[in-house]
């Protein structure tokens, strides 16, 4: 009976996940260890004081910043139930007061001022953070995917298989 249980809940989540995977157009997708590694270099040499990382997913990128740079706010959001969820057992485990996840579409929030935005968004969510942004002088941190208009001030590519570009605006 557990074993069922067990079945049914973890069907729920994968539905879950494939229903707003389905909605936004892209399911959640994690940066890769080295990725957040450059990201969290080049984010460095801005002085924000707060990060924000938009479609956060699981967490993974923005509890990897909280834990480099505690002095920092870092600040999650996410439109997917269960991935963020778990992004929030997360930052209870590793215990981030810096570290801050909400439930809530980028696109519906006003960002903070002076704030560097870090993402790994799809070529769809990167054209609806560009028009949002269109009026705004915000510092990006872009993982993968570029912007269509907007020109990067520069790209550093991550020492992997495939040369994983990481742009900087």
């Amino acid at each position: 009976m557990f074993e069922i249980i067990l079945l049914l809940v973890f069907l729920v989540i994968v539905c879950q996940i494939v229903y707003t995977s389905i909605k936004i157009g892209i399911s959640p997708m994690p940066s890769s260890f080295k990725a957040c590694q450059i990201m969290n270099e080049l984010s460095r040499r801005s002085k924000e004081t707060t990060i924000v990382d938009v479609g956060s997913g699981f967490g993974f990128l923005g509890l990897f910043f909280a834990l480099k740079n505690p002095t920092k706010k870092i600040i999650g959001y996410e439109v997917s139930l269960f991935p963020w969820v778990i992004s929030l057992v997360l930052k209870c485990i590793f215990r981030c007061d810096n570290l801050f996840f909400y439930k809530r579409n980028f696109l519906k929030i006003n960002f903070p001022k002076n704030c560097l935005i870090i993402c790994y968004l799809f070529p769809e969510g990167m054209k609806t953070l560009e028009k949002k942004l269109e009026t705004r002088n915000l510092k990006i941190i872009s993982n993968t995917f570029t912007f269509k208009i907007q020109k990067h001030k520069k790209i550093v590519r991550v020492n992997d298989l495939y040369q994983t570009p990481i742009y900087v605006y």
